[in-house]
């Protein structure tokens, strides 16, 4: 589908780098590096205005998930004195202004002690892994907080704002950054998802069907409101059942671990 649509712009100097599909409006969601009104408006003539959603997106570079970075960005592999892996989130605060790298509560226990590109992070020091939430925080240096999602390269998205439980729809286009599979987008299926798991019942989860594999646990899941980019969860997992994906919503995670705030 990609190469069919960018054969058919090849006179009108427009490259798309994307395109996801949201069935709950049937319209296509066309991702360009560059979103201006030219292109906009190309795009609608062409495909028409009821048909299509045009978004920008960052192209696909290569540059290193695994990479040493002293700021810490959601979508970095993160891995544990265990040598289990997972992926980075946002960086959160408490009320006393301590910040800490946030990730999935499956990832390890209380205690145990994280890199990032082969150098520390700080210790697991909350997990909550139960009922609504699958959520974990490490202590990190204060100066390595950062506001950044590795969505296609270093640093490519910035969060601008936290999603209230009363601001998603069924139907929402929402995307994960994972260390394994990278950048992926799906829609939003379930806002209430129940599964059990061989141990316990998860309830008030978020099911989802954007991709993802082993190592993305953690992983940041962001929305756009046109103008802001909003982080919504933390994927948890793959529901195998069925192949949905599966994520805590952010707002319940930080009611859990504490009533933290996403540093933003």
């Amino acid at each position: 589908m990609l190469n069919y649509f960018n054969a058919t712009l090849v006179n009108q100097n427009i490259k798309i780098l994307d395109i996801t599909l949201n069935m709950k409006f049937n319209k296509l969601v066309i991702g360009v590096e560059d979103n201006n009104s030219y292109v906009t408006n190309t795009l609608k003539n062409l495909y028409g205005e009821k048909r299509i959603d045009v978004i920008k997106v960052s192209p696909l570079q290569n540059d290193s998930r695994t990479d040493y970075y002293y700021t810490l960005q959601g979508g970095l592999r993160i891995v544990s004195e265990n040598k289990d892996s997972c992926t980075s989130n946002v960086t959160v605060y408490d009320s006393k202004n301590k910040y800490y790298l946030l990730t999935a509560g499956h990832c390890s226990k209380v205690g145990v002690k994280w890199t990032q590109g082969g150098k520390d992070i700080g210790t697991m020091v909350s997990r909550i892994y139960s009922g609504n939430t699958d959520a974990a925080i490490i202590s990190m240096d204060s100066g390595r907080k950062g506001k950044y999602i590795y969505a296609h390269k270093p640093s490519d998205i910035k969060i601008s704002g936290v999603q209230s439980l009363s601001g998603e729809t069924v139907g929402d286009i929402v995307c994960k950054a994972g260390a394994t599979t990278g950048f992926s987008c799906g829609e939003l299926l379930d806002k209430n998802y129940s599964v059990y798991d061989l141990t316990q019942w998860w309830k008030g989860l978020r099911k989802a069907s954007y991709s993802s594999a082993g190592g993305d646990s953690g992983a940041p899941v962001i929305t756009t409101n046109a103008t802001n980019y909003l982080i919504v969860g933390i994927h948890k997992g793959k529901d195998n059942s069925n192949g949905y994906t599966i994520y805590t919503h952010i707002q319940n995670a930080l009611n859990n671990l504490g009533g933290l705030k996403v540093y933003y």
